[in-house]
């Protein structure tokens, strides 16, 4: 099977799937090599989708319930996480700091923030899930090309923001229809009214199942 698009998801996938992989080897064995691998590849991932930016403090909520009745345990696990989590912070470090030098603001990973939270909660002009940034609404918006990535990243999550506060019953309604698109095995937004078979994400349905 193949796909019309080489998205970031491909990639990302692969390197987040390969960090928990060696994260739940590193914890089963007590290996530091196998921790700091894990938060390298987390590291890659969230570069590559800074939606598990985060994830760390998820690992660390998860260590604590599963281990807490096993101190001795535990306190291993704890320094095998902040191994892991110093080597996740090194190359989000450095990406920030080249972020700070080029747009002399503080941008831990990347200004497609207000972007992606607009296009996330406001709805097409035929009110479905949007799929594709909304530029064509920029002139409307009082976002034009020659404001700064930063500036125009921030427009993007004013305007979010106030549609958010004045449609709540629509951001809800998309909410529970990208919920089905994901699940769905048809892109039945992204081609055509009739949809195309997903079979990336068609595959990934009876796993989810089981």
């Amino acid at each position: 099977a193949t796909t019309k698009f080489l998205l970031s998801e491909g990639v990302f996938i692969f390197l987040f799937t390969a960090s928990i992989y060696y994260l739940l080897r590193g914890i089963k064995c007590n290996s530091f090599k196998s921790m700091l691998t894990s938060g390298l590849l987390l590291a890659l991932a969230t570069l590559t989708r800074p939606i598990t930016l985060l994830f760390p403090l998820f690992i660390f909520e998860f260590i604590f319930l599963i281990y807490r009745s096993n101190m001795k345990k535990l306190k291993m696990l704890a320094k095998l996480f902040i191994s892991m989590l110093i080597m996740f912070l090194i190359p989000i470090s450095i990406w920030t700091t080249r972020n700070y030098l080029v747009h002399k603001t503080f941008i831990p990973i990347s200004t497609n923030g207000g972007i992606s939270l607009f296009a996330g909660n406001t709805p097409d002009e035929q009110g479905r899930i949007r799929v594709r940034a909304p530029s064509s609404e920029n002139e409307r918006l009082g976002i034009t090309q020659s404001q700064s990535e930063v500036e125009r990243s921030r427009l993007y999550t004013q305007r979010a923001l106030i549609y958010i506060k004045e449609h709540p019953n629509v951001v809800v309604k998309l909410m529970v229809m990208k919920f089905a698109f994901f699940w769905s095995p048809f892109d039945w937004c992204f081609f055509s009214s009739q949809g195309t078979y997903n079979y990336h994400y068609g595959f990934i349905l009876p796993f989810a199942l089981a």
